[in-house]
């Protein structure tokens, strides 16, 4: 995993680059059973014990639980790799050419927005499986999956639950994000950048500028790069926090049902 750049911002959340949903909600990263009695401090404990909110599942729930615990940590590195090659963007591979650089901002900003909106719908499969799927909550195209997901766990006295989901879709860094990708996916991108926009792109092509227009043209976009690059890491922070309370909360929650 490349380390984090001098250039992130802001306070690092527990466990940023730790693959939590995994290690502290799956058995994945724990000793065989045979081994886990003898070398737990607290003898006789279980994977079963251990880790309750997964045993008491359907199999096929509890198969589906874990690789949407594995989709979710791994969405979480993709984003961490995001601002260690937007840097290397412009210090190591295309140092002496903007227009690559260009497409390098482009490109990755726009999957951090595809990416932060599947970590949503992602999060909201998750704690499905977590309560054990029901066929009348199913996913359906133009359906409100979510929604019957947060009556359930009202219903289920896991309010504390219910409010991270839904601080998280109040966040305004996230839901900018979500808001992109809707725009990116469905209609005209959203680009607050005239050097970004498709226009500027499509000019360039047509009336090739000259050196000192380029400089010009060119000259912000350091600057453009470490906004965005501080604008990922936040979605980072943001995320990082929201995993670690949802872990935490998933926890408590499956050891007392």
């Amino acid at each position: 995993m490349p380390e984090r750049s001098e250039g992130a911002v802001g306070p690092q959340p527990p466990y940023r680059e730790i693959p939590l949903y995994t290690a502290e909600l799956t058995p994945r990263f724990a000793l065989p059973g045979e081994l886990w009695a003898v070398l737990k401090p607290n003898k006789g404990v279980s994977l079963e014990d251990a880790y309750p909110w997964v045993f008491r599942l359907l199999e096929d729930d509890r198969i589906t639980f874990l690789e949407y615990c594995e989709e979710l940590d791994c969405l979480h590195e993709d984003l961490e790799f995001v601002l260690f090659d937007l840097q290397t963007a412009i210090d190591f591979s295309y140092p002496e050419e903007p227009y690559f650089q260009r497409l390098a901002l482009i490109y990755h900003t726009d999957n951090v927005d595809l990416r932060v909106h599947a970590y949503r719908e992602k999060v909201f499969k998750l704690i499905d499986c977590f309560l054990g799927r029901d066929e009348n909550r199913r996913d359906t195209p133009g359906g409100d999956f979510g929604k019957r997901v947060l009556d359930a766990l009202s219903h289920q006295g896991l309010g504390r639950v219910v409010s991270l989901v839904n601080k998280l879709a109040r966040d305004f860094t996230i839901s900018a994000a979500v808001e992109r990708r809707n725009l990116f996916v469905h209609g005209l991108a959203k680009r607050d950048w005239r050097l970004l926009k498709a226009g500027q792109r499509i000019d360039e092509k047509i009336t090739e500028p000259n050196g000192v227009t380029a400089m010009e043209r060119y000259a912000n976009l350091a600057s453009l790069q470490q906004q965005r690059r501080a604008e990922v890491d936040a979605i980072c922070e943001r995320l990082a926090q929201f995993r670690h309370d949802l872990v935490a909360e998933l926890k408590r929650a499956g050891a007392a049902r």
